[in-house]
């Protein structure tokens, strides 16, 4: 008979969702169970599920369905965004005793703990020092939850208001890793909300990691109302590399009105040339949505135009999704032949250009 892990902790969706996947995995390790976070054979599997779109959902509840093929007797809990989304689409499955929702996700190693199915096999220390040492960058969650509602995301409805990890926390946990990783990430839902005592302190938070003697410290997606040269001296100061990653979204005022962004396009280049000023040779990336509502022939056009401006070093474009519960999903929309045609046409801007 193979040997079976105690725990798989099958993570979907986004670099948060990872993070407090390999911090749930390192609960369970500190307890003396074998975990892992590729989907084998194991007794339990925690399925930590995304939301944030219908496919993801889709995505989240398949994943019942893989793990019983690789163990049909496994017990299998589920948390995260899609059982807070639909509780009701995983209750009552095959070998699910447990659903969590991702407002109750910090309280799922406690919940989930009464019910693991344990298996002793030989190399549990082996297994604990590979999960822990292997990952060569490390991600610090510092944020939770969103305040912005964005009109086609369901985050905030998901995760609840935006809640920040005290300073102190992010500076011992960080400092616990030195020596350790090569590199360090901040990971949030919106880390441009970061606060201190209820004001947006992420300038603080990354002046005080002057201390922390990892080589490589990385930002992650910033809003792009929060750069100014105030925070980018900050990054260059506390040994913060590049690239960029923004949250842009459109390239077009009245689309961006829509979505709820409260930024203009002229205002995003500007910001994108002053990131160019403090780090010339900074890689500078953009999420893009293609096809959202209403999107009329002149707006995509005044995206591209904006593309073009830009000159972002890489572009992650994706047609919109409507998603349900969401402000947007009740707009007129475009036909889906037409989003991913548009995603089309702004690739072909961007290999062009390169």
């Amino acid at each position: 008979m193979k040997n079976l892990f105690d725990i798989c902790i099958f993570t979907l969706g986004c670099k948060v969702n990872q993070t407090e996947g390999f911090e749930l995995g390192e609960r369970f390790l500190e307890k003396g169970f074998t975990v892992i976070h590729e989907l084998q054979s194991a007794n339990n599997y925690i399925i930590n599920t995304c939301s944030v779109t219908q496919e993801a959902d889709s995505k989240s509840r398949q994943c019942i369905s893989r793990a019983l093929k690789q163990n049909k007797d496994a017990k299998i809990f589920v948390i995260g965004c899609a059982s807070e989304f639909d509780k009701s689409a995983f209750e009552g499955r095959d070998n699910v005793e447990l659903v969590v929702g991702a407002k109750d996700k910090s309280t799922a190693f406690e919940q989930i703990l009464p019910f693991v199915r344990t298996n002793v096999i030989g190399y549990t220390n082996f297994i604990k020092k590979e999960i822990k040492t292997s990952r060569r960058r490390a991600y610090i969650k510092i944020q939770d939850g969103c305040d912005n509602y964005c009109s086609y995301c369901i985050v905030p409805y998901l995760r609840g208001a935006s809640t920040s990890k005290p300073l102190e926390e992010i500076i011992l946990e960080a400092k616990n890793l030195e020596g350790k990783v090569d590199e360090i990430a901040f990971t949030g839902i919106c880390i441009s909300d970061y606060k201190i005592d209820g004001e947006l302190s992420l300038k603080k938070l990354i002046a005080e990691f002057q201390q922390i003697k990892i080589p490589k410290k990385f930002i992650g997606s910033l809003t792009p109302t929060i750069v100014d040269e105030e925070l980018l001296r900050t990054l260059s100061q506390s040994g913060f590399c590049p690239p960029f990653h923004l949250s842009v979204q459109s390239g077009s005022d009245t689309v961006l009105r829509r979505m709820n962004r409260n930024y203009a396009a002229k205002e995003m280049l500007e910001k994108i040339d002053l990131i160019r000023r403090v780090f010339p040779k900074a890689e500078i990336t953009a999420d893009i949505i293609a096809g959202f509502p209403k999107e009329s022939e002149m707006e995509f056009n005044e995206t591209l135009e904006f593309i073009k401006q830009a000159n972002f070093t890489d572009i992650h474009a994706f047609p919109y999704s409507a998603k349900k519960g969401t402000v947007a999903e009740k707009l007129p929309q475009l036909p889906m032949s037409l989003r991913k045609e548009r995603v089309k046409i702004i690739k072909n801007i961007h290999i062009k250009k390169t």
